[in-house]
Parts: structure tokens; C-alpha cells; sequence
């Protein structure tokens, strides 16, 4: 007959647990022998306090691949970058912009644009992005305009109009800049963002030249569109 005392020993610092079994051996009422072993085993532990933390609270959704999602603080402007929007604190504000292959340059020659017009017109080459109902078009632009003689009034912006065919829209609407030059050029810049609905569209820099004269000595347009929200 004989009984079996079991014991435990557990350290968290060392990461070492101890097993002490103690077993008395009786035979006859009479203790016959004592007989004490104790085994050192050393077991590997990760405790991380970040899977803690994910026990503890609904892990974050992956982030978008071509998107990257912040927190605006609205007393001092400070941002905290996040994985979704309902990461962001009541004093905060969400805001995202898209990355990679969705901002396009714009770069290259403007022909010469003929006076007297009454539709918009894209200046230099133009840039195709695809959009869905809740993102922008959003971009700057700088084309160098001129004319050779004489005084020509104009105005400029950013326009966008569907792949294929339709009417150019410029970003500002009735607030489009007006720009002049006389006997030569300058440099011209529009900057925007506008929601144009799901879509394909042509994007670039534009010109109104409602005047009797000519543009008749533009040099270059440099700038890029993206897709934002």
C-alpha cells in the first residue's frame, strides 16, 4: 500500500518549471522508505503582450493594399497612422489617401489652342484613371501658355470627361481661374479634387480661351492626378 503525493512549482520569470514528486511508501502502518525526486525540465514559453492584447480585443482588419488610413487630431493636426477608420478616437478625424499605381503624371507639349471657344479643351496629354462612387479625382498641374503677339484672356483648370467621348468638365465649375498673357508666356497652375461617380475618365490640364486670339506659343504642362477619397 502506498500513497502518492504529486507537487508543482511554477516561476513565470524563469520560465522553468519545477516538478517535485514526493512519494511515501507504507507498508504495514510502518513508513519502509522515503523516496524524493525532483525533475528539472526546462520548458520554452513565448508570452507576448501583443497576443495578449489580441485575446483580449478584436484584431484590426488587414489594411487596404492601395490605401493608407489615418487619424487627424482636430486640435493640433496630429496624425496616428490605422488599419480602418473606426480605429480613430472621438477627438479625431479619419482621412485616407490612395497609393501606387492609382497617381498618374502628367507630362509633355501643348499644342496651340485656337481663340474664340466655347468648350473646354484639354492642354497637353491627358492621363486615364478608373474611379468607383466614393473616390476623387484629385490633382495639380502647371502648363506654360502663350502667344506670340498680341494679348489673349483664358480660362484654365483641371478637367475630366468619360473614356471615349462626352463634354470636358473642369474641377471648379463657374470658379474656374482666369489667366492673361501679352507678346509671350507664363506659367499657369490648377490645382483640384471632384467626385465624378464610377467611372473610366481622361484627365489632364485645361483651357477655356473664350478670346478672338490664339495660344499660339505653349511650351509644356507638368503635374499628376490620384485618386484619393
Amino acid at each position: 500500500m502506498y500513497s502518492l503525493v504529486k507537487t508543482w512549482e511554477f516561476s513565470k520569470n524563469s520560465k522553468e518549471s519545477i516538478q517535485k514528486f514526493s512519494m511515501k511508501f507504507e507498508q504495514g502502518g510502518k513508513m519502509k522508505k522515503l523516496v524524493t525526486i525532483s525533475i528539472a525540465l526546462s520548458m520554452l514559453f513565448t508570452v507576448s503582450t501583443s497576443a495578449i492584447a489580441k485575446s483580449k480585443h478584436k484584431p484590426p482588419p488587414a489594411p487596404v493594399a492601395d490605401e493608407i488610413m489615418a487619424c487627424y487630431k482636430k486640435v493640433n493636426g496630429q496624425l496616428r497612422l490605422v488599419h480602418a477608420a473606426d480605429q480613430c478616437r472621438p477627438s479625431e478625424l479619419p482621412i485616407s489617401w490612395s497609393i501606387g499605381p492609382r497617381a498618374s503624371s502628367l507630362s509633355g507639349p501643348v499644342a496651340a489652342i485656337a481663340g474664340s471657344a466655347t468648350q473646354w479643351v484639354f492642354a497637353g496629354p491627358t492621363v486615364t484613371v478608373d474611379t468607383t462612387v466614393s473616390q476623387r479625382l484629385t490633382g495639380v498641374a502647371e502648363a506654360t501658355l502663350g502667344i506670340l503677339s498680341g494679348t489673349a484672356s483664358f480660362g484654365y483648370d483641371l478637367c475630366y470627361r468619360a473614356e471615349g467621348t462626352g463634354t470636358l468638365m473642369n474641377f471648379a465649375g463657374l470658379n474656374a481661374p482666369i489667366g492673361a498673357v501679352t507678346d509671350g508666356g507664363l506659367g499657369f497652375t490648377a490645382a483640384g479634387s471632384v467626385a465624378p461617380g464610377p467611372g473610366t475618365w481622361l484627365v489632364g490640364f485645361c483651357v477655356l480661351n473664350d478670346g478672338v486670339n490664339a495660344l499660339d506659343a505653349n511650351d509644356v504642362v507638368n503635374g499628376w492626378i490620384m485618386v484619393t477619397k
